[in-house]
């Protein structure tokens, strides 16, 4: 009687280190439910969202128009699951379904990464074109590694016209999705990759080495398979 019972207080001690090994490995502090994380973004405060109509306006600027359920993660570590989200891409922000309403996050300054099926976004900084720093949501294509490939995607809008004497008038409109490639180093801001000069030129080291891959494997970087070859060939260098 006394070995069963101290195999069962063995066992319990064995797996309660476990689950505590592995939430810290992934840096996860606690895990909450939707209704807390909406409970946090409304702030007891009445929020709500206009959203238009498919009558008003031609195309979509979501990523998925469905809501998908999936989980944020905030800077502080505390994991919210089971979460209806869909990605704004003209907006550049995530949209969450509560049961009353559509909202967006609040602060995405303070999410860490958002998981939506196999695909994540985290929020990072990243230069723009004119090299002043900014910040926003990326799509994670890479697992691992201190070079990241990221994809931002991107959607112009339209406004309607009205007929003219030689053209039709046309409703407004969400053009096609585009994908922006970036890269990260470490803990360096974001970069557009335009040509392997950008990728080259912001990669900390092996700079030889990048520029004979890119030769001799024909690479070109506006290609996503060819991006994310040259980003994991820099990881095995490191």
């Amino acid at each position: 009687m006394k070995n069963s019972k101290f195999t069962i207080i063995s066992f319990f001690i064995i797996v309660s280190g476990f689950i505590f090994s592995s939430a810290s490995g992934q840096n996860i502090a606690s895990i909450k439910t939707a209704d807390e994380f909406w409970r946090l973004q409304t702030n007891g405060e009445r929020m709500s969202k206009i959203i238009l109509s498919d009558k008003d306006i031609e195309g979509s600027p979501y990523l998925n128009d469905n809501f998908i359920s999936g989980n944020v993660i905030t800077k502080k570590g505390v994991k919210y699951i089971g979460i209806p989200l869909r990605y704004n891409i003209y907006s550049q922000n995530f949209e969450f379904k509560t049961p009353k309403q559509i909202l967006e996050f609040r602060d995405p300054a303070s999410i860490r990464e958002v998981e939506i099926k196999n695909e994540k976004f985290i929020f990072v900084p990243f230069k723009k074109k004119n090299k002043k720093l900014d910040w926003g949501f990326f799509q994670k294509i890479n697992k691992s590694g201190p070079a990241q490939l990221l994809i931002r995607y991107r959607v112009t809008f339209s406004n309607a016209t009205k007929p003219g004497a030689y053209s039709d008038a046309k409703p407004a409109s969400f053009s096609d999705k585009e994908k922006l490639f970036f890269v990260k180093f470490g803990t360096h801001p974001a970069v557009r990759i335009f040509r392997s000069s950008d990728f080259i030129d912001n990669a900390p080291k092996h700079k030889t080495e990048i520029k004979k891959f890119i030769k001799s494997n024909k690479i070109k970087v506006r290609r996503q398979k060819d991006l994310l070859k040259l980003v994991n060939y820099y990881n095995s260098l490191q």
